[in-house]
């Protein structure tokens, strides 16, 4: 082989090293850009997996709650309603324009037009009934014109306030004609029994009497507030004793009335609760039975346990 020829051969393979390395590094770079493809492909789907399992959390949990939550967005069309948002506000509504009442449809396009600012923006509240309940709603400015409105059942508190109202109405109005009586009788024991000895029997009967009717009025409102702090201390109780035990107590008032008052309960039934809560619960119930029976007739309560579930 000439020089020549050395020289041409040499530098063919050069080249094809060269070529060779060239196909090498490109394929490693492929390799890596593969693997890093991979790498944020995978990142991507536990990103995507880690969002996926936030958002079923997040509606597992507003789904659950009782309060209504449904959220706006700028251009009015509803992003999220959980069910309860569905019940408490009657009709279905794709946007704030459908949204019933017109006091509701008002307090969220207040809330909407609300700016945005480094503190949040303060509640426009509303109340209204709707299918019989009273729902408590308030619009809240989220940013950007989105609105979020919660709204809540208010009924069973309504009912609870409304009642409570009217017993102290009823009872101050109540307290006024014992305390009469008594300022009566007192006055009458004072200037005139003392002429008439043989009425001073009868004078003091009734201001017993009525002494007694205002100890009881005291009781209910001493009771009511009582309630009203919390329920006593839980524990296990005998129910069976309780209502032994509050019968006795009320049996001589049933007999003064000509009435039978017979308990039925001949095994201990053992509840969770406050004795005394329970003990007013049951002489609440026999005190109107007795209260409201005819004269002759019969009260009865009977108490057994059933399927795990006390049955008064």
């Amino acid at each position: 082989m000439t020089a020549i020829g050395w020289v041409i051969g040499g530098v063919a393979t050069v080249a094809a090293v060269s070529l060779a390395v060239v196909l090498v590094r490109q394929r490693h770079r492929y390799a890596e850009a593969a693997r890093r493809s991979a790498r944020e492909l995978a990142q991507r789907d536990a990103r995507t997996s880690d969002l996926v399992e936030r958002v079923r959390t997040r509606e597992e949990i507003l789904s659950t709650i009782g309060d209504g939550i449904v959220l706006f967005a700028p251009n009015g069309r509803v992003v999220y309603a959980n069910p309860a948002a569905r019940d408490l506000l009657g009709r279905r509504f794709a946007s704030a324009g459908e949204v019933m009442p017109e006091s509701l449809r008002s307090a969220v396009a207040r809330a909407a037009t609300e700016p945005d600012g480094p503190s949040p923006a303060s509640p426009v509240q509303t109340e209204f009934e709707t299918g019989g309940r009273i729902i408590e709603a308030a619009a809240i400015h989220a940013g950007d014109g989105a609105v979020v409105v919660v709204a809540r059942d208010r009924t069973a508190e309504r009912q609870v306030e409304r009642v409570r109202r009217d017993f102290v109405a009823n009872a101050s109005h109540e307290l006024k004609t014992p305390v009469a009586s008594i300022q009566a009788l007192a006055e009458t024991l004072r200037l005139a029994a003392a002429d008439d000895p043989a009425a001073q029997g009868r004078f003091l009967q009734r201001l017993e009497q009525e002494a007694v009717r205002l100890t009881n009025l005291v009781g209910d409102l001493l009771d009511l507030s009582r309630l009203e702090g919390g329920l006593g201390d839980s524990g296990a109780v005998n129910l069976a004793r309780v209502l032994t035990e509050e019968a006795d107590r009320l049996r001589p008032r049933a007999e003064g009335a000509g009435l039978r008052l017979i308990v039925d309960a001949p095994d201990p039934v053992g509840v969770l609760g406050s004795e005394s809560d329970l003990g007013l619960m049951i002489h609440n119930l026999l005190d109107n039975a007795i209260r409201y029976s005819p004269d002759g007739g019969e009260v009865r309560a009977t108490l057994a346990g059933r399927d795990g579930d006390a049955e008064l």
